[in-house]
């Protein structure tokens, strides 16, 4: 599992970097949290990327907390679509390993693509996510994720 979230976030980088000509990167913060077995983690900060993928145009939102110094926790939302300047818009997206909407989470120690439902609205400039689902790893027992942030990002 610990190579699999590596490679995600290498892959997520190295992809991000890539394209950072035609990337629009921005870094804003708010608060949310997300329970994993039992354990909740609180996040305070979001970057939110569009980028070209292959024909289509991935939107996707990382969330942090940048004042966890003993582990590294993360959760990330990405849609695929084929305009460039939508960024994630308001609406309800159902999440699947290699769909078009996507979910992952990344603990200590665990980290996996998760299947659910992920809520997005907005109001002003500030936006809400909530997700709830599960994880989806096939060699492991199914645990349910649920992840809440409140912040600015802007769709450029």
């Amino acid at each position: 599992m610990k190579s699999k979230v590596f490679l995600f976030l290498l892959v997520s980088a190295v992809t991000l970097m890539s394209g950072c000509d035609k990337a629009k990167v921005d870094i804003q913060s708010g608060s949310g949290v997300m329970t994993y077995d039992g354990v909740s983690y609180p996040f305070d900060f979001s970057t939110a990327a569009t980028f070209p993928s292959g024909d289509k145009y991935t939107h996707s939102a990382i969330f942090t907390n940048t004042k966890n110094e003993n582990s590294s926790v993360s959760f990330s939302f990405a849609v695929k679509d084929g305009n460039p300047e939508k960024g994630i818009t308001d609406g309800t997206y159902k999440t699947s390993l290699g769909g078009d909407y996507t979910a992952h989470f990344s603990v200590t120690g665990a980290g996996d693509d998760l299947e659910g439902t992920m809520i997005v609205s907005k109001s002003g400039d500030t936006y809400t996510f909530d997700f709830n689902g599960i994880t989806i790893d096939e060699n492991a027992e199914k645990k349910p994720v649920k992840f809440t942030y409140t912040g600015k990002i802007v769709n450029e």
